[in-house]
């Protein structure tokens, strides 16, 4: 059975092209305009974007997804942000 190792060097490039990423991203979100992205993170796992945070209406979460996808037009990605709207909402049926 061969075994294979991932050298540190490319184990490095990986990470060093991960940060480039995340970093893409986070800009883009930034520097959107039209909604607020002050509270989403961004971050890579599996070479997969992954979006978490707190956005307020579910239009800002379309839009936040939009410039995401748009910046890392090549990777997956994974939407984990909550909508406050959505929440207050569920929050006035529980009452």
């Amino acid at each position: 059975m061969a075994s294979y190792e991932i050298s540190p060097s490319s184990r490095k490039t990986d990470m060093s092209e991960e940060a480039a990423l995340k970093a893409d991203v986070s800009t883009a979100l930034a520097t959107a305009s039209g909604f607020d992205a002050s509270h989403i993170a961004v971050s890579v796992e599996q070479d997969e974007i992954v979006l978490t945070g707190l956005v307020a209406t579910k239009a800002d979460l379309a839009s936040a997804i939009i410039v995401a996808e748009t910046t890392a037009s090549d990777h997956t990605v994974r939407n984990r942000i909550v909508v406050a709207q959505s929440v207050l909402d569920n929050l006035g049926e529980a009452v």
